[in-house]
């Protein structure tokens, strides 16, 4: 999650509310430290801070140290974790919350496999509070420049890739991914989110339907019921997280029955999700408790 934010990684907005909502409390939150020996590389200061935390308390004053906030409180609170090396920013009574998390994009992979640079829309992403992105379509060629910008330093945002073990028109990319392992770090703020596999059409063919299209035909299924529990097995024995691109019903109801065999009873501890769930048949809602399985 994002319990701990940079000024990058903060999204500010200006509000009307006053300090009267923030705390009343004496007690400092504190999450990593006990005192202010620690000393903050950032604090923030007269602000309305929302720390998303159980109570929902409203704080005015955080500091934070490489990524981890250290304390929240008034501003008098924060005093301790104050060194000459700290930076101090005054919010003026603006609202800082923790950033969006977005778990299904392409900000990254589409610029980089039609050729353009995807710093700008990274950019984007960041300037509307999106701080965490997972990037679900990233074969060899994509990760690879992606490591290139990680290690210039140029990725702002936490970035979780996930590999493609299909083609989009649901061709295998063979076993390319084995040689990672699940939740690697690659770089600064690049990491392995999982494995990508596509079971019907939608940007390449056509979305598996039970029902015939006015044109004729039911759409592109491009694994057999076995097949795709094998390969779902084979990312789950791996460790990973198999993220599973399904519009159609078909392909729905084949995808839960294939994690259903997988998980045979257990739970889904590897979060095994379906992407889209475009088409779900009334039928098929209750099968989504029963497998555990995550819609996205």
């Amino acid at each position: 999650g994002n319990s701990a934010q940079t000024e990058s990684d903060a999204r500010s907005q200006v509000s009307g509310a006053s300090n009267d909502g923030i705390a009343e409390t004496r007690e400092i939150i504190e999450l990593e430290t006990s005192t202010g020996s620690e000393k903050a590389d950032l604090v923030y200061i007269n602000g309305t801070i929302l720390s998303m935390n159980p109570g929902r308390e409203v704080f005015q004053a955080i500091a934070v140290k490489e990524n981890r906030i250290l304390s929240l409180g008034k501003n008098s609170d924060i005093d301790a974790y104050i060194a000459d090396f700290t930076q101090i920013i005054d919010l003026n009574g603006r609202t800082l919350m923790p950033g969006f998390i977005d778990t299904h994009q392409h900000l990254f992979d589409d610029a980089i496999i039609q050729g353009y640079d995807p710093l700008p829309n990274q950019q984007i992403a960041i300037e509307n509070g999106i701080t965490s992105i997972a990037d679900l379509y990233v074969d060899a060629g994509v990760l690879s420049q992606l490591e290139s910008f990680s290690n210039a330093g140029d990725i702002r945002v936490r970035l979780n890739v996930y590999l493609v073990s299909t083609s989009n028109c649901g061709e295998t990319t063979g076993d390319w991914w084995k040689t990672y392992q699940p939740g690697q770090n690659l770089g600064t703020n690049l990491q392995i989110g999982g494995i990508k596999i596509f079971t019907d059409g939608g940007s390449c063919a056509i979305p598996a339907m039970s029902v015939e299209y006015p044109g004729g035909g039911f759409g592109d299924l491009f694994f057999t019921r076995t097949d795709l529990a094998q390969t779902i097995r084979d990312v789950d024995d791996a460790g990973f997280q198999a993220a599973i691109h399904a519009l159609g019903d078909r392909s729905l109801e084949q995808v839960l029955y294939a994690i259903e065999e997988v998980l045979g009873g257990e739970e889904n501890r590897l979060r095994h999700r379906i992407e889209h769930n475009a088409t779900i048949r009334p039928d098929l809602l209750a099968r989504y408790n029963q497998t555990g399985a995550l819609p996205v």
